[in-house]
């Protein structure tokens, strides 16, 4: 049975800061799949999820179907990220 971890608000804060226009891919059982750009972000029941929109969709099956979606923090590689956000 897996640990969960839940982040406080104050780390959510910190690693989504400058996340939007990022570049992402999925892992995949320690292999990158797929190639998407950051769209949103949100803390949800302690977990951190990012909205992906996907380029190169990681999914054989479901490439059509799957073109955005929100994707658990810990599934995601940061391929390139974007500017600091300007305040």
């Amino acid at each position: 049975m897996a640990i969960r971890i839940r982040y406080s608000e104050e780390v959510y804060k910190r690693l989504t800061k400058g996340l939007c226009g990022s570049l992402v891919c999925r892992l995949y059982e320690e292999k990158k799949c797929g190639v998407g750009v950051v769209l949103d972000h949100r803390l949800w029941d302690g977990d951190i999820h990012y909205k992906v929109g996907w380029i190169i969709s990681p999914y054989i099956v479901h490439k059509e179907l799957k073109l955005k979606e929100w994707v658990s923090f810990s599934t995601l590689f940061i391929l390139s990220r974007a500017k600091e956000e300007l305040s």
